[in-house]
């Protein structure tokens, strides 16, 4: 098959969180099964600025990145907001013809409109991956309204397939108007023979951010953005009984990392919690490595990439009931708390005061190994591809 994959960011762009792991792990596994993938993605680094003032184009590992030069308002709050790059029109218009099947992985972007409407114009099948963002979120509700009613419905209603992450998706992609029959359910993957976690690294992790090594240490990784609730384990970690507890927040600011600040200086816990920023590929696994628990208390989540890293890492997790594949992780690989600092508290209590710690690492490593494998996931995306091409009569 000759695949297009369109997404708002990939690699390098870290910035634009999970959805930039899961289509390069997608993209990365398909090309060896002797598939032809394209991803067009735009050329922004973060929300300021670009990785370079023109459109590149390279090689990752078999698969062809077209990074298309495109304008967007860098003072828009948070990574996401309006851009328009006129290269991935004109790409689509020169080679678009030749794909076999195009996956769109957003549910709201220029990107989606630019590849759903182009689908649509020259027959092409199309699936839309939307990763969690078809709920309407904290911010620009009545934005994304707007867009849903302007031009969102036609491009979702017509896709030959919407993907969901989690059976607890598929409410939010039929409110979109995506009929049930469309709805496949296909969870995210990542590569465990890659993904080797090396405690060494983990040591060496501590010492670059002054935490020491007989120190317990809670991890969250992701997004500093409020849906993600660092300020709920923020609150948490000052309820705390256990004061020799450090905490590291890892990743990108989404707007909220200022509210988060003050909370920390609030509860006077500015010498125990850490802000690093951004990290990369090896800094990501020796924080993994370096930590004890990793913890994720969204305020509403579908299947963080963040998640299935740790459960690979063999952490023991943390997270909220509101997010879609607690249900998995409960009492197998960590614990469940409500949206609340004092349940956050207790549920950190627990996973740091008990030998439920031992339990769960073991049930982490191997609830990835059965569920979250890259091949497992792959294989379950390229047989969506078979149907649909097959019910086109394009196979």
């Amino acid at each position: 098959m000759n695949i297009l994959m369109v997404t708002l960011a990939y690699e390098p762009a870290i910035a634009f969180g999970g959805p930039v792991k899961v289509v390069q792990n997608n993209a990365r596994e398909l090309a060896p099964r002797g598939h032809q993938v394209t991803v067009y993605c735009t050329n922004r680094f973060n929300r300021q600025r670009k990785m370079a003032p023109h459109t590149v184009e390279r090689d990752d590992q078999g698969v062809r990145i077209v990074y298309h030069n495109t304008w967007f308002l860098p003072g828009w709050r948070g990574n996401f907001g309006p851009s328009i790059s006129v290269g991935m029109i004109a790409s689509l218009l020169r080679e678009g013809g030749a794909f076999d099947i195009i996956h769109i992985n957003e549910a709201r972007a220029f990107t989606t409109i630019l590849a759903g409407l182009y689908a649509q114009t020259k027959g092409i099948p199309y699936i839309i991956q939307a990763h969690g963002s078809f709920v309407y979120g904290l911010r620009h509700q009545r934005m994304k309204r707007m867009y849903d009613l302007v031009v969102g419905r036609n491009i979702t209603r017509k896709a030959a397939r919407v993907v969901a992450l989690t059976p607890g998706e598929i409410p939010e992609c039929e409110a979109i108007g995506v009929a049930y029959d469309k709805i496949t359910v296909i969870g995210n993957g990542i590569d465990l023979s890659a993904w080797q976690i090396d405690r060494q690294r983990g040591a060496e992790f501590r010492v670059r951010w002054g935490i020491p090594p007989d120190s317990l240490l809670v991890l969250f990784l992701g997004r500093i953005d409020k849906t993600k609730g660092p300020d709920l384990l923020v609150e948490a970690l000052g309820q705390l009984k256990a004061q020799d507890v450090y905490c590291i927040f890892a990743g990108p600011d989404d707007g909220y990392l200022e509210y988060t600040r003050k909370m920390v200086s609030a509860h006077v816990l500015s010498d125990r919690v850490i802000f690093t920023g951004p990290l990369r590929d090896g800094e990501v696994m020796a924080a993994y490595a370096a930590a004890d628990v990793f913890a994720l208390p969204s305020r509403f989540d579908t299947f963080p990439m963040t998640i299935v890293e740790a459960l690979a890492s063999g952490l023991p997790i943390l997270t909220t009931d509101t997010c879609q594949v607690a249900g998995l992780i409960n009492d197998r690989a960590g614990v469940v708390v409500p949206v609340d600092p004092a349940a956050i508290a207790n549920g950190l209590q627990r996973l740091l005061d008990s030998s439920l710690r031992e339990t769960y690492s073991q049930g982490a490593r191997n609830l990835a190994e059965t569920e979250f494998s890259i091949q497992r996931t792959v294989d379950r995306l390229e047989k969506v591809y078979k149907q649909v091409l097959e019910e086109r009569g394009r196979s």
